[in-house]
């Protein structure tokens, strides 16, 4: 079992937004991800949230994957009751992950959980 945790300044991604726009968004964010947050009262929360949780995933894998994936392929979903999730792409073979984000204030907090199959 691996786990990853990141911390991300909501104000700084809600910078990088602002200055960089689409650019930004969709260097870092799946399309779904892209419609998700920007359909939120609170764009920058959740994007900041997403960013945290793709951060916290990528620190949980062993090098040698992290050299196979980007933070775009490291999709952060949302099921029918809100609650986060991942969607990996097929080349990082068989896992299983757990992810929790929570918000306080000025920072975006995520954990990952990591078990290999």
């Amino acid at each position: 079992m691996q786990i990853g945790i990141d911390v991300v300044n909501i104000k700084r991604i809600d910078k990088l937004h602002r200055q960089f726009g689409e650019r930004f968004l969709r260097k870092v964010f799946s399309d779904e991800e892209v419609k998700y947050c920007l359909a939120r009262q609170n764009i920058a929360e959740c994007l900041a949230g997403r960013f945290a949780a793709k951060e916290a995933f990528y620190k949980a894998l062993d090098s040698n994957l992290q050299k196979k994936i980007s933070l775009k392929q490291i999709e952060v979903l949302a099921d029918s009751t809100g609650r986060p999730y991942y969607r990996l792409p097929a080349n990082l073979g068989a896992l299983n992950t757990a992810l929790s984000i929570t918000h306080e204030r000025d920072y975006a907090i995520a954990v990952c959980t990591l078990i290999r199959r």
